[in-house]
Order: C-alpha cells, then structure tokens, then sequence
C-alpha cells in the first residue's frame, strides 16, 4: 500500500509537470489582449485649432493609419498656450499608444525657448515616432513691392535710415517666421523692424495692405495668395530646391546653409516602449509614402518625412533642438 501511493504521487506529480508544460506553449487569452494594438480607439491630439495646418494635416495621416490598423483614429483638439495644452495632456497620457500627439517645431522645440510657461512643450519629454512632413517658408513680399531679387531687399534695407527701416511680420515672438527673418537679417547683416501678428492671416493681410515690407512665412498659409497674385516670393528657405516649388533657395543666392523649415512630427508619451514606437512608426512611414498622400502634400509645397524615423529621427529632433538654441541664444530671443 506505501508502495502504491508512493507511485500515485509520482504519476500525479508528473502528470501536473506535464500538463503545466503543454499550457506554457499558448498564451493566456489576458496576455494576448494586452499586446494587441491598437485595442480600442486612438486618440491623435493637436495643440491648435481645427480647420489649421497642423489639425489638416493630423486629420490626413488619421485616415490612413484608421485604414492601416481597423481601428478609429480620432483627432482631438486640445487649444492653448502654443500648443502647451496638448502636450500636457499627451504627458501624462499612459505608455501605450493610444494617445499620440501631432507635435510642431513651435510646440516641441521653439516653446522651452521662447515661452516663460512652456511646461513639459519639449522634445526630451516625449517619445518621438516619426517625422511626418516638412514645411517650407517663403520671402514673401506684396505684388506692387519694387522689390525683384533678394539683393534688391537687402540693398533697400541698408539705404534705409534709423526711422525708416524695413518691417517684417511674423505670427509672434520666437515663431519660425520671426527667427527665420532674424537670422536673415543677422546674415545679411542689416536691420529691420519686427511686427508681430497673432497668426499668418492677419501677417499676410497686413504684408498685401502694405504694413509690413516681407514675411518669412509658411509655403501652406501662404499658397492660395501666391496663386491669386496678391504677393510674390524671393525665394524659399531651403538649402536644396523644391520640386513642387518654383523658388531658388536662400542658400543659392548668397546665403550657404541658410534653412528654416516648420515640421510636423508623431510623438507619444516618453515611456513609450520601443517595440511599440517601431510598429506606430512604420504604419506613419506606410502612410506618407502613399502616392496620393505625396501628392496632397506637394499641392501645398510641402515635403514628406519619409525615412526620418527610428535613430534618425531621434538625431534629427536632437539637431533641431541645438539649432534652436544657439540661434535664440545669437538673437538675443528669450523667454
């Protein structure tokens, strides 16, 4: 009888090793459920109102990544502060990738700079994804100006007297359009009059009524008035041409390395695990890289991020950030 139970515990305790082994081959159903992605709905925040560059361009790459991944990807506007509201938000978001942030130069990079209260609006406190497209700016100047090269401004803006300087607009203190002309000041080695607006219509409309002389601004918001001749363009803000514009770059016309772009970027909470940023970043790659998607971006001047993700990225952001930082420092721009 000892004999026997002795062998029944041993069968049993061999049969339990067994069939613990067989269940550790498949995944428990809880498991699965948590590595599935998307699980439910993803929400896609922006900083800025509806109905603007940033919140178009989210509402496209929304679309795409809905196709992609059979679940609903909702744009969410979260306005304020530059931009700052969002990225609070997105900051305390969890890990996961449910929440994902269209992040812009001015949020990510140009806000610790330039803003007192900028709170968590930096790159170092997100996880970024991916670059999702470029945005040139243009020398913009009104259609009646005497203006015909960049020489020609440049020429106007040192035979001009103390009280009688050029003016140039911008959509604020510390945007790209105000470093952007800054610097070219700086280079060009003239100086100007900063006029800041509260955005690019009211600094185009003030450009076309004569106000101000030239806007660095954004080839998007700057579009329809190209095309109905109400301003023209000296030139673009790019070291390399762009195939949908017909502009030379600055870096052309005297002023090598010269580059001042807005971008738009996906980010996502810091802690985002890496496993879960490469499959977010390759469905954004997929996504931009579609035919129809280039072209929609080229009808704004606008240049994909295709192949700026993964390390690359994470050096571009780095770079962006540096460059931000010794120009506002140069320009003497401050919070």
């Amino acid at each position: 009888m000892t004999i026997l139970k002795a062998l029944t515990r041993h069968t049993a305790t061999v049969l339990a090793g067994t069939l613990l082994a067989a269940l550790s081959l498949f995944p428990a159903p809880v498991a699965v459920a948590q590595t599935e992605f998307p699980s439910g709905v993803v929400k896609l925040i922006v900083g800025f109102p509806a109905g603007g560059g940033t919140d178009i361009m989210a509402r496209q790459l929304a679309q795409r990544l809905e196709k992609k991944w059979g679940k609903p990807v909702i744009v969410e506007n979260r306005v304020g502060a530059g931009g700052v509201v969002a990225a609070e938000f997105v900051s305390r978001a969890p890990a996961d990738g449910h929440v994902l942030m269209l992040g812009h130069i001015q949020t990510v990079v140009l806000a610790p700079l330039t803003m007192v209260n900028s709170g968590v609006a930096d790159a170092a406190n997100f996880a970024p994804i991916s670059l999702v497209a470029r945005q040139p700016h243009i020398v913009a100047i009104r259609k009646e100006s005497d203006f015909k090269t960049v020489g020609d401004l440049v020429s106007a803006a040192k035979s001009r007297g103390a009280g009688q300087k050029l003016k140039y607009g911008s959509t604020g203190v510390g945007s790209v359009q105000h470093l952007a002309a800054a610097k070219f000041a700086s280079d060009a080695g003239i100086d100007m009059l900063h006029v800041p607006y509260k955005g690019s219509t009211p600094a185009l409309q003030a450009l076309i009524s004569g106000e101000i002389d030239v806007l660095f601004d954004g080839i998007t918001p700057a579009t329809p008035f190209l095309k109905s001749g109400a301003i023209r363009s000296l030139a673009v803000t790019t070291v390399e041409p762009v195939a949908s514009l017909d502009m030379r770059p600055l870096a052309e016309l005297g002023f090598p390395e010269y580059e001042m772009t807005s971008w738009w970027a996906l980010m996502g909470p810091k802690s985002l695990p890496a496993e879960r940023r490469a499959f977010i970043a390759k469905a954004v790659q997929e996504s931009i890289d579609e035919p129809d998607f280039v072209a929609y971006l080229a009808t704004m001047g606008v240049v994909s991020g295709t192949g700026i993700v993964g390390p690359r990225f994470d050096e571009f952001v780095q770079g962006e950030s540096k460059k931000y930082s010794t120009l506002t420092s140069a320009l003497g721009v401050k919070p």
